[in-house]
């Protein structure tokens, strides 16, 4: 408890003597909300950015983790899925004015099926998560967008994931000719089946190889 104390006490010492921290945005579903293992990636994102002397604070609307993060804001959204996040962004943007967001949405779009809709439309998803990246655009021209592939997701679903993944590098890659600032980080190469506790969500091992492959980025 003293070690932490002594942590917040020289962070908060040395963001008043150098200015404003980053502000960070971890954009997404349970994974990012790290509903099976508090704070997700975050927490050893944060040790990974403090070792380097980043100056940061994460930024949202909802909180989740444990006392060690210095801050708990995120937008990680169980269940969501593109549309959800994106009928959200512009509030959350404007009222949280992030420096860069760590997009990390589609899992529930690929393995969540309706009834009368059987099948992933692997199309169809990357659609709607180019909407989204316009939208975080439009209401964020300086932001800094990583937008990571989604992650293996079961057996059963793991073609339409790993198709959707190669789409999504090629979409990212062509928003980056409009928008410089948009960058792609293979999340999906960073776990194994053993990472995830239920085929799904990643262990605090795992979220630990999704933190060093995030911060790639900074």
């Amino acid at each position: 408890m003293i070690k932490f104390l002594t942590l917040l006490v020289v962070f908060t010492y040395v963001q008043v003597a150098l200015g404003s921290p980053m502000r960070i945005m971890a954009l997404g579903d349970s994974i990012t909300y790290g509903t099976s293992s508090p704070g997700s990636y975050r927490v050893r994102l944060q040790e990974l950015l403090l070792a380097r002397g980043i100056l940061f604070q994460y930024v949202g609307s909802v909180e989740s983790g444990p006392p060690s993060l210095l801050s708990l804001a995120n937008e990680g959204h169980g269940g969501w899925k593109i549309d959800d996040i994106a009928k959200g962004v512009p509030f959350w943007l404007t009222q949280s004015q992030p420096d860069i967001v760590l997009l990390l949405i589609g899992t529930n779009d690929i393995w969540v099926r309706e009834i009368n809709d059987p099948l992933p439309d692997v199309a169809a998803i990357l659609a709607k998560m180019k909407n989204l990246i316009e939208l975080i655009f439009k209401t964020s021209p300086r932001v800094k967008l990583v937008v990571g592939s989604v992650p293996f997701t079961s057996y059963w679903w793991n073609s339409y994931v790993l198709a959707y993944d190669a789409s999504l590098m090629d979409l990212v890659a062509q928003e980056a000719s409009l928008h410089p600032n948009i960058q792609f980080v293979d999340i999906y190469s960073t776990l194994t089946i053993s990472d995830l506790v239920d085929g799904v969500h990643p262990t605090s091992d795992g979220f630990k190889k999704m933190a060093e492959a995030w911060i790639r980025s900074f």
